[in-house]
């Protein structure tokens, strides 16, 4: 037997090897932490994309930026008005009364000036109008050709201030002591107690009539913010209306008219 037996072994085909390409080297990677809100972070890598994402976030905080300056330099500019009335009892009515004669001399002249005086103030003691107080002015007496070129002889004036509680009888006094010599009398003015806490009360309702107007506003323009950039106050004088009265007032205070106070105001607001 033959036993040189040959094997034809099969030999694999040259493998081609693609060439090799040289390649960059590799960026290195650096992470920076960035700070988002109370305690919370984030790594961004230090990459274009990093980088992109910084840019992104700096436009953002300049649009935030922009929109809360155009938010404050805007505001809703408004007006708001109120008015505030407080109405009580007049408690004093004052006025002048003036009184002048005219006579051939001195002495019978201001006899009779004084004479008047004593009649009006007589009348006005015991009228129970509640007269309080007259207060006298000194006597003029003075040739009556100063007055009028030619004439003879001689004029007495004065004048006495009269304060009365019973407001409402102002007229019929004045109509008394017309009928009684007086030459002339003058408005009455009427007063009350405590007129300064009075005046400050109707302020008060005049603020709070304002701004109950602008709550309304800033309610329906949904702005909460608001500031105060102008306050003007007006006063329309006191004035005397119709008689009131009610069961806790006495004799007196019923007879008398009430004394209104008013005042107005106007604000001008800022609203965010």
């Amino acid at each position: 037997m033959d036993t040189n037996i040959q094997y034809n072994t099969p030999v694999p085909a040259p493998v081609s090897v693609a060439p090799t390409v040289p390649t960059a080297p590799a960026m290195p990677v650096v992470a920076e932490k960035v700070e988002i809100g109370e305690g919370g972070k984030m790594t961004v890598p230090n990459t274009i994309g990093g980088k992109l994402l910084w840019f992104l976030w700096g436009v953002v905080g300049l649009i935030i930026g922009a929109f809360i300056w155009y938010w404050v330099s805007n505001p809703l500019l408004v007006t708001v008005t109120g008015t505030g009335k407080v109405s009580v009892p007049a408690t004093a009515a004052t006025f002048s009364v003036s009184m002048g004669v005219a006579g051939e001399n001195a002495g019978t002249t201001l006899t009779q000036l004084k004479t008047k005086v004593e009649t009006l103030k007589k009348i006005m003691n015991e009228s129970n109008l509640g007269v309080v107080e007259i207060v006298e002015s000194q006597v003029q007496l003075t040739p009556s050709g100063m007055v009028i070129a030619g004439a003879t002889g001689y004029q007495a004036m004065m004048s006495m201030s009269v304060k009365m509680n019973y407001v409402s009888q102002v007229a019929d006094l004045v109509v008394e002591l017309y009928q009684n010599g007086a030459t002339a009398v003058g408005q009455p003015v009427i007063s009350v107690e405590n007129q300064e806490e009075l005046e400050k009360q109707a302020l008060n309702k005049a603020l709070k009539e304002s701004e109950k107007k602008l709550n309304e506003i800033a309610l329906k323009k949904l702005k909460p913010i608001r500031k105060i950039l102008s306050l003007e106050q007006a006063s329309s004088g006191t004035t005397a209306t119709g008689t009131k009265q009610t069961e806790n007032m006495d004799e007196g205070t019923a007879a008398n008219q009430t004394f209104e106070v008013v005042r107005a105001v106007s604000a001008v607001y800022a609203l965010w």
